[in-house]
């Protein structure tokens, strides 16, 4: 009896192993697509009633209202009374790197140990067996930009695709943002006082930074600096996480004074300098 029980029990867990979702990339498109009929939203805002899109090898070919046009070979889906959108892309998220929030530190991979971590790389830690992927592709997210936590520079972002093996598969622009937490003077005091002096620890940092990057060939290779580079040519943007409009204001006059490519993320009070 007792063997029975533990073969049952094993049976079960190996039931529950097996059973778990297992979505896969998916192959590559072998012959054109053609979608018809469908109330199709682009991605400038146009709507289009009873229209048609044809893709080939995950390229649109087509795009019009009526009837599709002959394509040989083509596999033409009727999607009357349907909608067709453009795959969305969620900025900005822990997509990837943290799989359950609370209380499983194990599966948390968005926060870095340390105050400036320019050179740590969102991207090599994005896992694509995450199972909160195949949710949000079911719900037309088809790419995404995990961003780095932590303190006052995370790291860098990338923008990868869902549909993919690994993360060398996933990367569609790889390290194409640093991201830097902006510190709050608002109030008075002690307060105020710290966020200016963190304000000026950035100011001093990144004036390094430039100045390393202006060397043909550093006699030291410095990780952290050499992460930075890509915003002094242009090749990377800095993305601010600030959300008070004084903290904007002086994120912009930040970014202005190292000729920086600038995007405010959350911006809560950005109504209130709109016109900077």
């Amino acid at each position: 009896m007792k063997r029975y029980s533990l073969s049952l029990a094993a049976l079960v867990l190996s039931t529950f192993c097996f059973g778990q979702a297992n979505i896969l990339p998916s192959k590559a498109q072998n012959k054109p697509i053609i979608i018809s009929h469908a109330t199709i939203h682009t991605a400038t805002g146009l709507v289009i009633n009873n229209g048609f899109i044809a893709f080939n090898e995950g390229k649109i070919t087509a795009l019009g209202e009526g009837e599709a046009p002959s394509i040989a070979g083509a596999n033409t889906i009727d999607a009357s009374g349907k909608h067709v959108y453009p795959g969305f892309i969620v900025p900005n998220t822990i997509l990837g790197l943290v799989e359950i929030e609370l209380g499983a530190r194990s599966t948390d991979d968005g926060t870095e140990v340390g105050e400036i971590n320019p050179h740590v790389r969102s991207l090599i830690a994005f896992n694509t067996d995450s199972k909160v992927i195949p949710t949000t592709r079911s719900n037309g997210i088809l790419m995404a930009q995990p961003t780095p936590l932590g303190d006052l520079i995370p790291g860098q972002s990338s923008v990868v695709t869902l549909d993919a093996w690994n993360w060398e598969d996933a990367a569609y622009k790889k390290d194409m943002a640093v991201h830097v937490n902006w510190p709050s003077t608002q109030g008075t005091g002690t307060a105020a006082e710290a966020g200016q002096k963190v304000i000026d620890k950035l100011n001093s940092y990144f004036t390094e930074a430039k100045a390393y990057a202006q060397l043909t060939k550093p006699t030291v290779t410095n990780a952290r600096f050499e992460a930075l580079k890509g915003l002094f040519d242009g090749s990377k943007k800095l993305f601010v996480n600030v959300n008070q409009a004084t903290g904007m204001l002086q994120a912009i006059n930040f970014a202005k004074s190292f000729g920086l490519n600038l995007v405010l993320v959350g911006a809560s009070e950005a109504y209130l300098v709109a016109d900077v």
